[in-house]
């Protein structure tokens, strides 16, 4: 049970009897705790599916975002018409210039 578990067989020898214990069972609160995620993601894929069907019977029903349909894992897409931050082209410049200098310091110029 302890190798199902992701014990090596040497770590098993040197754990004491508590320490085993211990793993086992943050092993089974691990997975009781991934069953429940993927429940709660089948209950929220369900109805979401029932929302779909109600929509293209009803042209009038709105589809939720993809932040409002999983809340808590998509937070950073809660706003749309937050667009995402472009990098400023110099500061990316600077760093490959810094990242090429160091290249030739270390493997010299071989122009």
């Amino acid at each position: 049970m302890a190798i199902e578990a992701g014990v090596r067989p040497m770590e098993f020898w040197d754990m004491t009897y508590k320490e085993n214990l211990d793993f086992l069972e943050a092993n089974i609160k691990r997975q009781e705790n991934e069953i429940r995620f993927r429940a709660s993601m089948d209950h929220r894929f369900a109805d979401l599916l029932c929302v779909g069907i109600s929509r293209f019977l009803d042209e009038d029903a709105e589809y939720p975002s993809l932040a409002a349909a999983y809340p808590g894992i998509f937070e950073d897409l809660s706003d749309p018409d937050q667009k995402p931050q472009q990098q400023d082209w110099r500061i990316m410049k600077d760093r490959l210039m810094r990242f090429s200098d160091n290249h030739n310091k270390k493997w010299g110029d071989k122009k």
